[in-house]
């Protein structure tokens, strides 16, 4: 006996888990790289692998975020859309980096318990630990 040909509810059924196969592929891959909150990406990696074709509608309603997305092509197509930069942004920033790396002035606390019976200089006056 030769080969069996393949009935139209077949191809259909290959075709459509072939396509949802990669689609899920597709949305496994985009939620990896944009999400970077890792308990979201997981729920949403859940939700396409256990219901691939729900799963993947659902990410692509919900799951993407749009509005970042047209804001940041706004800003770069209009660049008068963009944050002016205030005149002392440079100056801010050095001054803030300048105070980042000086050692504070005030002492450590001497009592790593944080308890008051530790250490007689112990700021807290706790007597739980």
């Amino acid at each position: 006996m030769g080969p069996t040909a393949l009935d139209p509810v077949q191809i259909a059924s290959l075709v459509g888990g072939a396509v949802t196969f990669l689609l899920a592929i597709g949305a496994v891959g985009h939620t990896l790289v944009t999400k970077r909150d890792p308990r979201s990406a997981t729920i949403w990696l859940l939700a396409i692998l256990l219901l691939p074709l729900v799963g993947v509608a659902l990410y692509v309603l919900f799951g993407i975020n749009r509005y970042r997305r047209r804001a940041i092509r706004m800003r770069e197509d209009h660049p008068r859309l963009a944050p002016a930069p205030s005149p002392d942004t440079a100056t801010a920033s050095a001054t803030r980096n300048a105070t980042r790396s000086q050692p504070k002035p005030w002492p450590r606390d001497p009592c790593p318990r944080r308890c008051a019976t530790a250490s007689p200089g112990c700021s807290r006056r706790s007597s739980r630990h």
